[in-house]
């Protein structure tokens, strides 16, 4: 009847994706030591094998013996502070990056380059100062009916 349970915890560990290193002695030793074994099942109130931040394998040292309640409230607990710390990782990587792209070379020169494109287009829409931008050069023009310089 117990290796039934463990072979059972075991298939479910794994369709889950998680690494279920505990041999049958192990994983009945855990239980005994606990005190739980009559105890253990899917109900309310029923104690469940945990793992320590509901990470890494089912192994000797990482997992524990609690309430299904307690192991839920732990688990969801542990996922909103994975997830707050996921967010504000990709927050920081975002800002690494966006200082990285602002000081590189390529960066630069396009910012120059939209610089220079903008002062040309003042300067081209400038008439009151006559200046005028043939697309190679800055012309001064005189009156409207000299010639240019």
């Amino acid at each position: 009847m117990l290796l039934q349970k463990y072979k059972s915890q075991k298939s479910t560990a794994v369709k889950r994706g998680v690494s279920f290193r505990l041999t049958y002695n192990d994983w009945l030793k855990i239980w005994i030591d606990s005190g739980k074994l009559d105890k253990r099942g899917r109900n309310r109130g029923d104690f469940v094998m945990c793992r320590k931040n509901d990470t890494g394998a089912y192994e000797i040292g990482n997992v524990f013996i609690a309430t299904g309640t307690k192991n839920l409230r732990d688990i969801c607990k542990f996922k909103k502070v994975k997830e707050e710390a996921k967010d504000l990782l990709i927050q920081e990587l975002k800002q690494k990056l966006w200082i990285k792209t602002l000081n590189s070379p390529e960066w630069k020169a396009a910012e120059q380059n939209r610089k220079d494109k903008a002062e040309r287009r003042t300067m081209f829409k400038n008439r009151s100062n006559q200046l005028f931008y043939n697309g190679k050069d800055i012309i001064k023009r005189k009156k409207k009916n000299d010639s240019w310089f």
